[in-house]
């Protein structure tokens, strides 16, 4: 099942804990297969569960044992997937496009002297549109 399988299960799970406990706007911003509009409550619930994670794990590797920073990386895997799960994208066909478009900018791109690949002046972003 990987990590989407997972994060399917955990959403059923919580969307039902939430309509167990009479908790129906809680439960509507966990259901799977709802539509994405952008600034909608859900949104930004997904969006504030990004970023606390995300300070999370910036906190971590900034002074956190190894198994700490793995604990927050695999908690951010969480909210990220669990968001596309949320809307059913597509994320393995959207991922690979990503990889594709990574591998590309490898041949094409330049590195900065801190280590991270720059995009060429030409470079055209992943398309994952079908993906949605």
């Amino acid at each position: 099942a990987g990590f989407f399988g997972a994060l399917y299960e955990f959403h059923r799970e919580l969307y039902n804990k939430c309509k167990e406990n009479g908790k129906e706007v809680q439960a509507r911003h966990q259901a799977l297969g709802q539509n994405y509009i952008p600034g909608s409550p859900s949104a930004a619930l997904r969006a504030t569960l990004i970023k606390e994670e995300a300070n999370e794990l910036i906190e971590a590797l900034a002074s956190k044992p190894a198994h700490y920073c793995l604990k927050e990386i695999c908690d951010l895997i969480y909210v990220t997937v669990g968001t596309a799960a949320v809307y059913g994208w597509k994320l393995e066909g959207a991922f690979a496009e990503v990889h594709r478009n990574n591998m590309e900018k490898i041949e094409k791109g330049t590195i900065r002297d801190d280590g991270k690949l720059q995009k060429p002046a030409d470079w055209a972003n992943a398309n994952v549109k079908e993906y949605v």
